[in-house]
Order: structure tokens, then C-alpha cells, then sequence
């Protein structure tokens, strides 16, 4: 799946009867379509990519080189890092012993209170075409709420594509959350004890 894709689905969900052609993209002079899907795509994009710790967006990355602030963020953090670059959403930070730790992220830092941190965080991807398939709805039900009033100049449409955009995002955080297992009771005593 491309952007182009995309921007079609989206111009669909706002019932718009042409589309974008292909090599659009690339022409000298884009279509009317192309201009406004493109205009909305990366904001679109990146509101559904930050709005959840998706799991096929998930890393984890070390980080050794913080040095001691000299912010005054918080009396126990401590210690400052650069925020990489790469990073939509932070997610958790971590000792090496995967516990949780207190931080704070301002100004492009992340402060902590310890000097080796290990930051959980989803990153940025921008080919739709390796999105799970409930990720390019959300995306194109996002776009489509933001090209509905520049494409169709009618109130109820943006209404209810804005509504269509939240129950795709809610779709995808619930599909999302079931592929992921937190754990279970297997082994637990308290468990085995009422069998």
C-alpha cells in the first residue's frame, strides 16, 4: 500500500468521486486532489503513529551518555539525556533491570535519576506499506476528516468523518492490544491453589 492509496481511500470516505492517478506524485502539475491529501498526510500520519505504543512500532535503546543537569527539573532527576531523534512516543524508561523509572522529557531531553536509562519508545515509519492493515484505515479515516470541509465545503461531513477517524483509531488500539499477552495465571500458586 502507498501514500497514493491512501489519500484515495480517503477521498472516498468523504464520498469524493475522482482520484488521485498515480504518478501523481511526481507530475509538474499535481492534481487538486493530490495537493490536499499531501498537505494533510504527514500530520494525519503522525497523529495515529503517537496516539498509542503500537507494538510494530516498538524499540528499546540503551542509552549510557547522560551527564548530570544543570536544569532545575525535579530534586531526584538528576541526570539529562538527548531525546533521539527518531522517537514519536516514549513509551517507558527503564534501569537495566527492566524496573520502571521516574523521567521527564522537556526541551529535547529526557531527565532521569539514574545515569544509564533504557528508553521504550515507538518510532516514526513513514511507508504505509509496512503499516498493519488497521493502522492505514486509521490513517486514511484521519486524513479524511481533515481534507472533508477543504474537499467538500460541508459541515456534516467533517462531523462525521471526524467520528469515523476516532472509531478507526479505536478500532486499531483494540486490534493492536490483542496482539500482545501481558501474561497469565499459569504457575501462579493462588491460581493453582483454587483448582
Amino acid at each position: 500500500m502507498t501514500a497514493i492509496d491512501i489519500f484515495n481511500r480517503a477521498l472516498g470516505l468523504i464520498g469524493h468521486d475522482r482520484e488521485v492517478p498515480d504518478g501523481d506524485d511526481t507530475a509538474e502539475t499535481p492534481s487538486t486532489e493530490y495537493l490536499r491529501c499531501n498537505r494533510e498526510w504527514d500530520g494525519a500520519r503522525l497523529a495515529v503513529l503517537s496516539a498509542h505504543p503500537w507494538n510494530f512500532l516498538m524499540e528499546a535503546t540503551p542509552i549510557t551518555e547522560g551527564a548530570e543537569t544543570t536544569e532545575d527539573i525535579s530534586d531526584d532527576l538528576l541526570y539529562e539525556y538527548d531525546r533521539p531523534d527518531d522517537v514519536l512516543r516514549i513509551v517507558r524508561v527503564t534501569d537495566g533491570t527492566h524496573r520502571t523509572v521516574d523521567y521527564r522529557v522537556a526541551g529535547g531531553k529526557i531527565y532521569c535519576s539514574i545515569d544509564e536509562i533504557i528508553i521504550e519508545y515507538t518510532e516514526d515509519e513513514e511507508d504505509p506499506d509496512n503499516w498493519p492493515h488497521f493502522i492505514a484505515d486509521a490513517v486514511a479515516a484521519e486524513l479524511a476528516s481533515r481534507i472533508a470541509l477543504p474537499m467538500s465545503a460541508n459541515a456534516r461531513m467533517v462531523e462525521a468523518t471526524k467520528g469515523l477517524a476516532i472509531k478507526y483509531l479505536s478500532d486499531a488500539m483494540l486490534q493492536d492490544a490483542r496482539e500482545m499477552n501481558r501474561g497469565g495465571t499459569h504457575g501462579s500458586r493462588y491460581a493453582d491453589s483454587r483448582n
